[in-house]
């Protein structure tokens, strides 16, 4: 039974009470609430029209008090027809999805019209408050109270919209640049000079401060109050579409699509406001902030973890991996769990206490993940294997990766919990302008992930298997191979070909067949030693799924077009598809038990899980390298490219280091005739000219040769954008191994012309003070220490004590 208090779409602006009966309707509800109605509209199917009308008769005394009532008798034979009898209106209709029904959707739109321009009462929302009291809810009456919290949030929201501020998300402002510095300052730690890495350190450190100084704001304040509710499920599913309403108005905007442009959405139209957003910046306001180590600050975190671990329990899904700038919340998440730890842990004792034979319950999770194309229905699919409830709508796409916990009903050798990861749609259109190296690469990332911390990965293709998914799974079982931190062992690949027309899989056997044949042949051309692909990712054909659509969607006639004013779709989900993911669901099930335990769980804990994940996601995101190729093509030319390098530079560059360390050492020997004759400079200039003659020669010769070797080889041919890569590299090493001679030729040059002038120097001071030491002595120590540090400028100028 729904209540609500709804605007009359008519001239007059009035309100009316809105009751709505789902399913079957009990007499003693019926009873209830026809005190409060003055119209009724029932449906009958004309099955029970022409066989219980006795009965039906008898139920509609219930509603003789009401000033109208229309009877819609449904799927009727013919023609709509309406006939009318005292204060009843009868409306025969047919089934409206047949086109021979002409008329059937005008006189529909007839009657509507005239339910609402019928003359009732006006009815406020205390009608809902009589309903309350007339069944006595608990629930009505809890939603009621929890309301007024998604009031706040909203109220607060809408302030700052009126007043064109910023929504306060004031962690979110900080962290992304603090993560980026962080980031590129590891990055690139090995390859920048001291003064490089002092200054990200201090944009790191000014950026913490202004994190630490941040104070907690208003609406993830209210959100924290949302999420101590009991319907905080339901209020957080509103304040989703709320803050939904919003983003559109800003994407509009952006687009130009808005009649008049709303002052917030100009001033705010790069801005992101989802519900997504509201829990990252309050699980950083639960880390950081000036209230960091107060007793508020505890409680807030307290408070949050609690909520969080309910609803993580619950088996709602949360956002392990932000989309947006690609962190991934291993320890935060592990941390706001722990109450939910404890309470698995209590459980699992229990269980083991009682449980006689081995092996033991486990508390870690069984991991599934999925990846495939945008907008292919990856979240759909988890939902009806495995009940998860990742947000799926149209047009909206999941960015990052987000987790489910779910429960099984039964243990499935020793653990009764799944952990499923939906990740974002790959060769997204979203990330079509991303520049930094790991968002560009973030398709293989992603696939490289989902392999290296998942025993079982679905594919989710929305029609064949191309040449691009198969690029895409042989270099990243490579790159998973070259990473050596994953403990899971060649995690279970199941292929689902979704909304397909034809469900019949010997259709799509050839490419599956064509793609291990593929797998088997390249390993032995990207060179892993003594593996082939068959081990470290299992590959079966046995393991194709071909599923309908999920839904069936039916384009509805002419006058429902007219009526909605816009192309009317029906949706009806499909029964094909339930069963078919079913199959799927034991199919996973039965391939775990197959698996050895150590295979099948080799993590003891969900927070160990965790932790090595990390782990994981961190060395991919730090090392781009294992994952910047595109196929298996450009790997072996890279491979080839990296032996032409590798021999260069022993050939040119490293066999020549003894000549090269002899001009230097000759070098050094004349520095110390002529130092005090000259600037340091000047000598450097003089005595560089022979050793880079030296050099170039060999630089240039290195040079020749790759190139040459490049135009020669058939397969480099074709990789130019490879070739200047490397040909940049090879550039680089050759630049170290030259800087490494130099800057030993200018530390020994400047060594020993500041020996000279400090020797020279130190003589003329000592005479100085010995000269003078009488008038010293007769001085406190404080004018001493004057008297000394003005000698010493005197003949040493800027030069340190120390030295």
């Amino acid at each position: 039974l729904f209540a609500a208090v709804i605007d009359r779409n008519c001239n007059e602006s009035t309100k009316w009470a809105y009751i709505d009966c789902h399913g079957y309707s009990d007499i003693s509800v019926i009873n209830k609430i026809s005190k409060y109605l003055e119209i009724a509209i029932i449906h009958i199917s004309y099955y029970d029209h022409l066989h219980n009308s006795v009965k039906i008769t008898t139920e509609l005394q219930k509603f003789r008090h009401l000033k109208h009532i229309y009877i819609f008798v449904r799927d009727c034979e013919g023609c709509i027809q309406v006939t009318r009898k005292d204060r009843r209106t009868y409306i025969y209709v047919p089934n409206l999805d047949k086109p021979d029904n002409p008329g059937s959707y005008s006189t529909l739109k007839e009657i509507g019209f005239e339910i609402l321009h019928l003359k009732c009462q006006t009815i406020g929302n205390e009608f809902i408050e009589g309903l309350m009291g007339e069944f006595n809810t608990s629930s009505l009456k809890q939603i009621q109270s929890d309301k007024k919290y998604l009031q706040k949030t909203m109220s607060s929201i809408m302030e700052r919209k009126k007043s064109l501020e910023k929504l306060d998300f004031s962690f979110l402002n900080y962290y992304p640049y603090y993560i980026d510095y962080m980031n590129s300052f590891y990055t690139s730690a090995n390859e920048t000079d001291r003064d490089t890495i002092r200054t990200h350190n201090g944009r790191c450190v000014i950026l913490k401060e202004k994190l630490d100084k941040t104070s907690i704001g208003e609406v993830v304040q209210c959100f924290n109050d949302i999420l101590e509710q009991k319907n905080y499920v339901l209020l957080l599913w509103k304040l989703s579409q709320e803050l939904s309403v919003l983003t559109d108005q800003i994407i509009d905007c952006k687009k130009g699509l808005l009649p008049q442009a709303d002052e917030f959405c100009v001033a705010h139209k790069n801005d992101k406001y989802n519900l997504e957003i509201i829990w990252r910046e309050a699980l950083l306001s639960s880390k950081y902030g000036k209230e960091v180590k107060s007793k508020v600050q505890d409680k807030y975190k307290e408070r949050f973890a609690t909520n969080f671990s309910n609803y993580v329990e619950i088996g709602e899904a949360f956002e392990l991996i932000d989309g947006d700038n690609l962190r991934f919340f291993n320890q935060d998440i592990n941390e706001l769990l722990t109450k939910l730890y404890k309470r698995q842990n209590k459980e699992l004792d229990g269980i083991n206490k009682n449980k006689k034979s081995k092996p033991q319950m486990r508390q870690a999770p069984i991991v599934v993940s999925i990846f495939g194309p945008q907008s292919s229905g990856k979240s759909t699919l988890l939902n009806y294997c495995f009940g998860c409830k990742f947000l799926t709508s149209a047009g909206r796409c999941t960015r990052g990766i987000y987790g489910s916990l779910c429960k099984l009903s039964k243990t499935v050798n020793c653990t009764n919990q799944f952990l499923i990861l939906d990740t974002e749609g790959l060769d997204a259109i979203e990330r079509g302008n991303e520049k930094d190296t790991y968002l560009v690469n973030f398709d293989r990332t992603m696939v490289l992930f989902c392999l290296a911390v998942s025993q079982v990965v679905i594919i989710n293709i929305k029609g064949e298997i191309g040449n691009e998914m198969q690029n895409l799974l042989e270099i990243c079982a490579y790159s998973l191979h070259k990473l050596k931190v994953s403990k899971v062992v060649a995690p279970k690949i199941f292929f689902v070909l979704n909304q397909q027309a034809d469900p019949d899989p010997e259709k799509f056997l050839p490419s599956i067949n064509k793609l291990l044949e593929k797998l088997n042949k390249e390993s032995d051309l990207m060179e892993i030693e003594g593996t082939k692909i068959s081990d470290l990712i299992q590959v079966s054909k046995d393991n194709l799924y071909v599923l309908p659509s999920a839904f069936n969607s039916q384009q509805m006639n002419k006058p429902a077009a007219e009526i909605f004013q816009s192309d009317v779709t029906k949706q009806s989900p499909t029964v094909a598809f339930a069963e078919k993911c079913a199959k799927l669901r034991l199919a996973i099930i039965d391939e775990l038990i197959k698996m050895p335990l150590d295979e099948r769980i080799p993590f003891r804990t969900m927070s160990e899980w965790m932790e090595m994940s990390g782990v994981i996601w961190d060395t991919i995101i730090k090392y781009q390298d294992i994952v910047k190729y595109n196929n298996v093509e450009e790997l072996v030319c890279s491979n080839i490219l990296n032996r032409i390098i590798s021999d260069l530079m022993k050939s040119h560059i490293y066999s020549n280091r003894p000549q090269f360390k002899k001009i230097t050492e000759q070098l050094f020997k004349e520095v110390d005739e002529i130092v005090t004759l000259c600037h340091p400079d000047t000598i450097l200039t003089q005595k560089m000219t022979k050793f880079d003659t030296q050099f170039d020669t060999h630089q240039t010769n290195c040079i020749t040769e790759f190139n040459k070797q490049c135009r020669e080889d058939s397969k480099l041919k074709k990789m130019d954008l490879l070739c200047k890569e490397s040909k940049t590299n090879l550039s680089r090493l050759i630049y170290i191994e030259r800087k490494y001679y130099e800057d030993e030729i200018k530390f020994k040059i400047k060594a020993v012309f500041t020996e000279i002038k400090l020797s020279d120097s130190m003589k003329k001071f000592q005479d100085a003070i010995i000269s003078n030491v009488d008038h010293y002595l007769g001085l406190t120590v404080g004018e001493q220490e004057l008297e000394f540090d003005k000698i010493w400028l005197e003949f040493f100028g800027s030069v340190d004590k120390k030295e």
